[in-house]
């Protein structure tokens, strides 16, 4: 019967960090600047999934059936949207993967249900 502290340990085996601090710190940094880049489009699109589609309704008043009616919308200032036709995207979706945490990575998640980084 195997011990149980080599069990335990085999549960949780690792490979040491591939990646020197500096290269780790640039890969972080270069994600920041995509962050950055790629952030106001995000948040576009997040508000653009927020908000309703507008809706205009024209009332006659009148006896009279319109014809040939025309509607003009003036909106002051600047807008921008961007329509959605699916769900409503998660935040994170609509960023740059993040880059592997610092550290060992964990090589063996199978008895415990754990996803990989």
């Amino acid at each position: 019967m195997p011990n149980v502290m080599q069990a335990f340990a085999g549960m949780f085996s690792s490979e040491p960090e591939p990646r020197t601090e500096a290269e780790y710190e640039a890969e972080v940094e270069t994600y920041l600047d995509s962050v950055r880049e790629e952030m106001p489009v995000a948040l576009l699109k997040m508000g653009s999934s927020l908000v309703a589609a507008p809706k205009f309704v024209a009332t006659n008043l009148t006896q009279r059936n319109y014809e040939r009616l025309e509607v003009r919308v003036h909106i002051a200032g600047d807008v921008e949207a961007e329509h959605i036709r699916s769900r409503m995207p998660k935040f994170e979706d609509l960023l740059p993967p993040r880059p592997r945490l610092w550290g060992p990575i964990r090589t063996n998640y199978a008895n415990l249900g754990i996803p990989l980084n």
